[in-house]
């Protein structure tokens, strides 16, 4: 695990064995327990950068207003006059796909619910449950947390996770040629918005009263 500071108010934690019981983001999270509560305000986390062509972003619902106002500020990393909030909507380049039958009708079922689900929530963030490097974080110390990244949809390539085919020429050819959405992460993770988070008006704690049950 390294972990070093990027600012006077940013520090950069990398782990290690997330797919093992997120062993190193607990075990980091244990060993600088009381400093994290005593100066952490949020943690934004990225667990995979870019799968796929949609933008998708999830978070304790005391950040979901100043997510959404920091992604329109980001532009859309393919689609010029458009944000990266809009990239929400995006789909695979593979739009005849279903012509030959091949999408799973159990995915494409569940794909819609999420999508329906998450449409007709007030903030369009959905509210973080576990199953990632935040968890620590959230569920045990307590700290406003983001998760955030480019997911596959059902016409995008198929992402093969933890195989030899989640490679950089993978990434090249079918998720990101020209590597704009990666990009997009560290422009939107950096912005000024989220420095304000510890003001007054960073946190809008009326938001868990209106937020459905968080997602494992």
């Amino acid at each position: 695990m390294d972990f070093f500071f990027t600012s006077k108010s940013e520090a950069l934690p990398t782990y290690f064995c997330l797919q093992y019981g997120l062993v190193g983001s607990t075990e980091w999270g244990e060993d600088f327990s009381t400093w994290i509560s005593n100066h952490v305000v949020a943690y934004l986390n990225v667990d995979v950068s870019v799968s796929g062509s949609r933008w998708t972003v999830g978070a304790s619902p005391t950040l979901a207003h100043i997510i959404r106002q920091t992604a329109l500020d980001v532009p859309h990393p393919t689609i010029a006059g458009k944000t990266l909030w809009d990239a929400r909507e995006d789909i695979g380049p593979f739009k005849d796909v279903h012509l030959n039958q091949t999408i799973d009708a159990e995915y494409l079922a569940k794909y819609s619910e999420e999508k329906t689900k998450n449409q007709a929530s007030k903030t369009n963030v959905y509210p973080l449950g576990s199953g990632s490097d935040y968890t620590i974080f959230l569920q045990r110390l307590g700290v406003a947390s983001v998760d955030q990244g480019f997911g596959f949809t059902p016409t995008d390539a198929p992402y093969h996770y933890h195989s030899i085919y989640d490679s950089q020429a993978w990434q090249e050819r079918y998720a990101d040629p020209g590597f704009t959405r990666h990009v997009s992460q560290p422009s939107y993770l950096s912005s000024p918005r989220f420095s304000n988070i510890s003001s007054p008006q960073g946190c809008d704690c009326q938001e868990y009263g209106s937020t459905s049950p968080a997602r494992s």
